[in-house]
């Protein structure tokens, strides 16, 4: 199953803070569109207010020949797998997008689908984890499946249900679930306290699986291997578990556990030029910018939002990169999607006057239950609906399909599954980013008024600290407090060589490089020089009064 390789830009994209110029494109006709897919791939009995009318119930009695109730879930893309790994981290990418930009799709009247959207997945993952220490991975095998073209509705195919457990471990898939059920307890935290809090004990109890009984599930379910294989190991996703369960509770052991492990896990010193399904280090990297700031050895893939607010820029072999560069870039890849390509094509099923209309999606090729009552067996599938030449009778509103290879050649044929199948785990990102683009300019919350006055400002010398306090946490029965320090050039010349005195810091801290001399740091390396009117920020922790910072040279 190709894809568009867009996971590491839309990535970036998806935790924005910047102004964006208007590219003529309708992102919200785009965003409203993006959560009609996940409609389309609904497994099980649907709801009453199921908008996409050419889906019907199936997969009844998914898990009932193993004694267990599997029934929901997602079909993974144009089959009707549900793989577990890709739909986890589908749900874990529609959650964050929820999380960031809740306004914004409330704005838009999205916010009810798109937590329907998530909940739709956590529901099943319910269901799939009904031991601390088990997890229900997979129903429906690839090879069968695929030698079928049937509607879902009419399935005959073998539903085999496989499972991790302690003898057979997943840390990967057990990770990712982990990660999907705390960034959704998030996301419903405002909205229903109690299935929040459900979704929180599912993904401690699956972290803790994850990291006891260690092992890549596609070693356990070796008939994944195939379409979705492990190949990054399961290290990452013991990192990102960890992560989201941070976000989710605050909870000191969670980043001890990242902070620790970092080292002999890996990908967090080291720049990672891909995030999918597969591989969670560059989201682990900007997920935890978020509380540690450029200069941990966390952070290399830097968080727009924070360069912008910092005025930063991001260093790579090849030079600086403004933070305003690198979100331009990657809106042109959305806008590339959606039509500003060499083929003035969309391929976003639905989106615009031209896009792929013989998408390879078993579904949106066959006529529906309504018009054609009869089953369509698996050779008559083959026969008469994937070998036609028309256009699907049933258009997969919201589908990204796998897009055009490298010199922007498409060829709009089902049997050309690399180019027009999608997949859950390429359409998640978009939610998040086209609810970003038809937001209204967009401003990251800030620390109160009261709690961001200048520290101090010293005279003759041309810095000014603003200091606050930005999260505070009770551990062992004391309280620690998360200081940020923002630093700006109120000068009119350039500084470098910035050295600052630290007395009375009694933790860590993020964000300057610390130099020869005790308790004095210097300008983080990214940072050579503090332009007039720039800023940066560092952050420290630690219980009870905040640390004195002095200035003690600078050029």
């Amino acid at each position: 199953m190709k894809s568009f390789q867009l996971s590491f830009l839309t990535f970036f994209l998806f935790l924005l803070s910047l102004n964006l110029a208007e590219a003529g494109f309708d992102y919200g006709e785009a965003l409203e569109k993006s959560l009609l897919f996940f409609e389309a791939q609904r497994s099980g009995k649907l709801p009453p207010d199921q908008r996409v009318e050419w889906r019907g119930d199936s997969g009844l009695r998914d898990g009932f020949e193993q004694g267990v109730n599997l029934v929901g879930g997602y079909y993974d893309s144009g089959d009707h797998v549900k793989f577990g790994f890709p739909m986890a981290y589908a749900v874990t990418m529609l959650s964050w997008g929820a999380i960031e930009f809740e306004k914004e799709m409330a704005a838009s009247n999205q916010l009810e689908h798109a937590l329907s959207a998530i909940r739709w997945g956590t529901d099943y993952f319910i269901r799939a984890h009904k031991q601390p220490n088990l997890l229900w991975a997979q129903v429906g095998d690839g090879d069968s499946d695929h030698g079928c073209w049937e509607r879902a509705e009419d399935m005959k195919t073998p539903r085999t249900a496989y499972k991790i457990d302690p003898e057979h471990p997943g840390s990967d898939i057990a990770g990712e679930t982990a990660a999907a059920m705390a960034a959704a307890s998030i996301a419903f935290r405002p909205y229903n306290s109690s299935y929040s809090n459900l979704l929180l004990l599912h993904a401690k109890q699956l972290f803790s699986f994850a990291d006891t009984f260690r092992g890549r599930y596609d070693d356990s379910i070796p008939v994944a291997r195939q379409y979705y294989p492990s190949s990054s190991g399961y290290s990452d996703e013991l990192l990102w578990a960890a992560a989201w369960l941070f976000e989710a509770t605050d909870d000191q052991y969670y980043l001890k556990y990242v902070v620790e492990n970092s080292e002999p896990m890996g990908g967090t010193g080291w720049a990672v030029r891909e995030f999918s399904w597969d591989n969670k280090y560059a989201g682990l990297q900007v997920l935890l910018s978020k509380v540690l700031m450029e200069g941990a050895a966390f952070l290399l893939a830097v968080y727009s939002g924070y360069l912008s607010m910092s005025n930063a820029k991001l260093s790579c072999a090849e030079g600086q990169i403004p933070s305003s560069d690198l979100l331009k870039f990657a809106q042109s890849q959305v806008d590339y999607i959606l039509g500003k390509n060499p083929k003035s094509m969309s391929y976003f099923v639905g989106y615009g006057p031209n896009y792929p209309t013989k998408v390879h999606h078993r579904g949106s090729s066959i006529e529906p239950k309504s018009m054609l009552p009869s089953p369509v067996g698996c050779v008559e599938g083959f026969h008469r609906w994937y070998d036609s030449k028309q256009s699907n009778p049933n258009v997969l509103i919201g589908a990204l399909v796998g897009g055009p290879d490298k010199n922007d050649g498409f060829s709009d044929d089902r049997s050309n599954y690399e180019q027009t199948e999608p997949s859950l785990a390429s359409n998640a990102p978009l939610v998040g980013v086209f609810a970003k683009l038809k937001s209204m300019p967009y401003a990251p919350e800030i620390a109160p008024k009261e709690l961001r006055k200048p520290q101090s400002t010293f005279h003759g010398v041309p810095v000014q600290f603003i200091h606050s306090i930005t999260n505070s946490w009770v551990s062992e029965g004391a309280t620690h407090y998360r200081h940020k320090v923002i630093v700006k050039n109120i000068s009119k010349k350039p500084i470098t060589e910035l050295r600052l005195s630290f007395e009375n810091l009694t933790g860590e801290l993020w964000g300057l490089s610390p130099s020869s001399d005790k308790n004095v740091y210097v300008l983080p390396s990214w940072l050579k020089v503090l332009h007039p009117g720039e800023e940066f920020s560092f952050v420290y922790i630690q219980g009870g009064p905040q640390a004195k910072v002095s200035i003690i040279g600078y050029h």
